[in-house]
């Protein structure tokens, strides 16, 4: 249900959640600077009173309203004194942790908003030295916001007091291109409620979505115009709310030298809600992480704004054949159900024929009777797309399996033990570079690791992801909780609010669920670009004898 504030505020700047392209801070500084000169733009402040609003507005839309927040506290009570006298073990009022730049800014002018709607505020000034923006600050502390120091806040290093909790504690630390450790007082501020993140939560690296140390875990982060790769890679973000403040300009002006990085695709739209306990009257006391207690409310994304996706509904003259047929080498008698759950994947994503190939025929048959279900390769009719790998094993007849579909023509999907494989077979992975055919590689973080252990996931997500797909000529799709697809160059990430698809159960059924939709098929993504031939190339050798012909 909506919050207490939703409703009251909005205005041109209201936040909201899209799909659509990622850029680099490179990008979003050039874009900025018409507007950061005032050239025919806002006045002085401007842009920053706009992204403040947009911080703002989130913040009132989560917040109880003033009279819940005060009640207990006397009318008139200013925002020191309700801080000092507040029960810290309920959470009241706002802190904002206020760095010395942009950001810092940013939050000092949406403080001196919540102020002027009746919210207690306390800002803190998080910095070496202890500056932050002064026109911002002058802003803050006219309309009555308290400004203390961290030593005000924190209890004693004897343990004899507790902090005080706030219903909600804005970030405004450190901006786009600061990715520093946070230090042990900024840490221990940001942990006193649930955050809301000011462009980027502080400690994480815009570019990569990397936190390389101590670091700010939001609730939700409001950015600016447009996402950046944090926004689409990292869990620190909690949801993102995307603000409107005029960038569209200056990202048009600098379109020929800074390309989007990225799309980010959703199926769900996160509108800020924040019921209390029982009531929903506002915040109660919540988990002493203070991320899980903003609630975020999932809007179905209405059709003109979604990502289009392949029709898969036969026409009035299809057959079983017109969508393609899938062939699914999936499972083993130590991992049955690795088959029926891959295969099932490619049933559900698909009206036209599913083949099933392996020992599990009968399991396959009594859980999928639609399915045609035969034990060997060369006793497979026609497929045009071929899914290999979950539960297959690796030993040498699974690898003469994957010898034999690396040559064939049609496009392939390459999953689990089919990706063990090919991490610890340099012959294969030559095949892999050498097939004309388009190839989909579609591992986890583990499997990701031991196929290319120089490229760290945990460090830069989409570079390591396309760094792969380049040195393998294939695409890559990178499961998590964002999902990173790419050919090398196109990238996509999408967000499907869980790492459901990482997991045992799911992450068998997305490999047969991608067959159906391989690049080659009806409907397809554009193949990534091939690696040249190497010029010397010889055939695999198999590890067991050819099958009988004829």
């Amino acid at each position: 249900m909506p919050g207490a504030g939703e409703g009251r505020r909005r205005g041109t700047t209201a936040p909201s959640a899209v799909n659509g392209p990622v850029y680099s801070v490179a990008a979003v500084r050039a874009a900025e600077e018409p507007l950061l000169r005032g050239a025919g733009g806002p006045p002085e402040d401007g842009l920053m009173r706009r992204a403040a609003r947009a911080v703002a507005e989130v913040a009132l839309a989560v917040l109880p309203t003033p009279a819940a927040a005060g009640a207990g506290t006397d009318a008139g009570t200013d925002s020191a004194d309700s801080a000092d006298t507040a029960d810290a073990s309920v959470p009241s009022g706002v802190l904002v942790l206020a760095g010395p730049g942009g950001n810092g800014g940013d939050a000092l002018y949406a403080a001196a908003t919540l102020a002027d709607a009746g919210h207690p505020v306390t800002a803190v000034a998080v910095g070496r030295d202890g500056a932050t923006h002064p026109r911002a600050t002058a802003a803050a502390r006219a309309a009555g916001v308290r400004v203390a120091a961290a030593a005000d806040i924190l209890p004693a290093a004897d343990g004899t007091a507790r902090p005080p909790r706030f219903a909600l504690v804005i970030d405004g630390i450190a901006g786009i291109g600061h990715a520093r450790p946070l230090d042990d007082a900024a840490a221990a501020l940001a942990a006193l409620g649930p955050v809301l993140a000011v462009d980027v939560p502080s400690g994480v690296d815009a570019d990569t979505g990397h936190a390389p140390g101590a670091h700010v875990t939001a609730a939700v982060t409001v950015t600016f115009g447009v996402r950046r790769v944090a926004h689409v890679t990292s869990d620190a973000c909690g949801r993102v709310l995307v603000a409107d403040i005029g960038l569209a300009p200056g990202l048009a002006a600098v379109a020929d030298e800074h390309r989007p990085v990225a799309t980010a695709l959703s199926g769900w739209e996160p509108r800020p809600t924040w019921p209390g306990p029982g009531s929903g009257s506002g915040p109660g006391p919540g988990p002493a992480s203070g991320t899980s207690a903003f609630v975020v409310d999932p809007v179905v994304v209405p059709p003109e704004r979604r990502a289009p996706v392949v029709d898969i509904r036969p026409g009035a003259t299809s057959d079983k054949y017109s969508g393609g047929v899938v062939g699914v080498l999936a499972g083993s008698a130590a991992y049955p159900g690795a088959g029926v759950l891959a295969t099932t994947g490619a049933v559900r994503a698909t009206p036209s024929m599913v083949r099933y190939v392996g020992s599990g025929r009968d399991e396959i048959v009594r859980a999928l009777p639609e399915v045609v279900a035969v034990s060997g390769l060369d006793d497979c009719g026609r497929v045009q797309a071929w899914v290999v790998g979950p539960g297959r094993g690796t030993g040498p007849a699974e690898r003469d399996e994957l010898v034999a579909l690396l040559d064939r023509p049609e496009p392939l999907v390459v999953d689990a033990d089919a990706l063990t494989l090919l991490a610890g077979d340099a012959d294969l992975r030559r095949a892999l570079t050498d097939r004309d055919a388009p190839t989909v590689l579609t591992p986890h973080a583990g499997e990701f690791a031991r196929l290319a252990p120089d490229l760290p996931v945990d460090g830069d997500r989409l570079g390591a992801a396309r760094a792969l797909a380049r040195r393998l000529g294939c695409v890559v799709l990178l499961k998590g909780r964002f999902t990173v697809v790419t050919d090398g160059t196109d990238t996509t990430v999408v967000d499907s609010g869980t790492s459901w698809s990482a997991t045992p159960a799911p992450g068998t059924c997305s490999p047969g669920s991608s067959g159906p939709s391989s690049p080659g098929r009806p409907g397809p993504p554009t193949p990534p670009t091939r690696r040249p031939t190497p010029p010397e190339t010889t055939p695999l050798p198999r590890t067991t004898p050819p099958p009988p012909t004829g």
